[in-house]
Formats: C-alpha cells, sequence, structure tokens
C-alpha cells in the first residue's frame, strides 16, 4: 500500500501554502477580530479549485477524494483557520446537492458555488438541541420545510450576511433561502 501523496497533491500543497502566505496569513488576525469575510480572497479560493473540491465535474468541479480535500483545508488553515470555512461549506454542498438536488438546483448554485460568485451559509441549531443535526425538529418533505413551532431565529447575525448569496440549503425536495422562503 502506498502513503506518498500523489504529485498533483504535493503541488497543491505547494499552491496553497503559497497562496495562504500571501493572501490569508497577513490578515487572519484582523479578520478574527472583525469577523468580515472577504469576498475578493474567496473568489480566489475559487479560481484555485478549492470551491470546487466535491462538486461534480459538469457543474465546474474537481470531485476530488477526500484526501485532497482533507490537504487543502490543512493548507488553508496554515494560514488562516477561519477561512477553511468557505472550502467546507462549499464541499458539502457540493456533496449534497451534487448527489440529491434536482438538475435545476445543480445547474443554479453549483456552477456560482465553484466561482466563488455565492458564497454558502449553513446555520444548524434549534433551541433544545444545539447543533445536534440528528435531534433537529425542523424537516423538510416535498416542496416545503415544516418548523417547529417553538424554532427560534439565529441571533448574533454576521454584519457582512445580507452580501451573501442566498443558499443555505438545497436538495432534491426543495430550497430554504436565507430569507425563509421556501420553493422548489
Amino acid at each position: 500500500m502506498e502513503f506518498d501523496y500523489t504529485a498533483e497533491q504535493e503541488g497543491l500543497i505547494r499552491t496553497l501554502r503559497a497562496f495562504g502566505r500571501k493572501e490569508l496569513a497577513p490578515r487572519s488576525r484582523e479578520w478574527d477580530r472583525t469577523g468580515e469575510l472577504d469576498r475578493g480572497v474567496v473568489r480566489r479560493m475559487g479560481e484555485l479549485g478549492l470551491l470546487g473540491l466535491r462538486v461534480p465535474a459538469e457543474y465546474g468541479g474537481q470531485e476530488t477524494d477526500l484526501l485532497t480535500m482533507g490537504i487543502a483545508v490543512e493548507e488553508i488553515a496554515r494560514a488562516d483557520f477561519g477561512s477553511t470555512t468557505p472550502v467546507q461549506a462549499a464541499a458539502l454542498t457540493g456533496g449534497i446537492v451534487g448527489t440529491n438536488g434536482t438538475e435545476e438546483v445543480k445547474r443554479r448554485w453549483l456552477p456560482p458555488v465553484v466561482r466563488g460568485d455565492a458564497i454558502v451559509a449553513l446555520a444548524l441549531t434549534e433551541p433544545e438541541v444545539g447543533s445536534d443535526a440528528a435531534s433537529l425538529a425542523c424537516r423538510a418533505e416535498t416542496g416545503q420545510i415544516l418548523l417547529r413551532p417553538r424554532s427560534a431565529p439565529l441571533r448574533p447575525r454576521p454584519r457582512n450576511l445580507p452580501s451573501l448569496a442566498p443558499l443555505a440549503l438545497a436538495a432534491s425536495v426543495g430550497v430554504l433561502t436565507a430569507s425563509g422562503r421556501s420553493g422548489k
């Protein structure tokens, strides 16, 4: 069994270390202090292919393996841990929507996510279960999102959330947007 990185993985490590040293590490402390998300950096991540690692190729992604995904996250975290969030959220979306989404949802959302033009936001909480995904009462059924009456809005909201794309969850049953509207 071979445990060495491939030549492509070694190249990815070199590229991402240079990117991290030049574009992430110098601003990491400021981003932590302000809580800001730099859209230009996210677009640059898209250009580097970081936002398409787990997205099907037909929608602009690379369909890479989990080891390569882990390498990418580790190298970004080396420079700025917070900058791994867009990479991980795009990978999660690529896997879920790429496997379960309708063709319409895939075409609408995956290419902009891969480019960094749409930023995936994930909010996972309910008053009595916190972030325990298995215990959440919110359920999706064909064409609608069912919320438990005691569900509460998320607080605090990031200052630059209104500039984010309205993708919160997309699946074959429908789309729930940041505005709270659902639809097919």
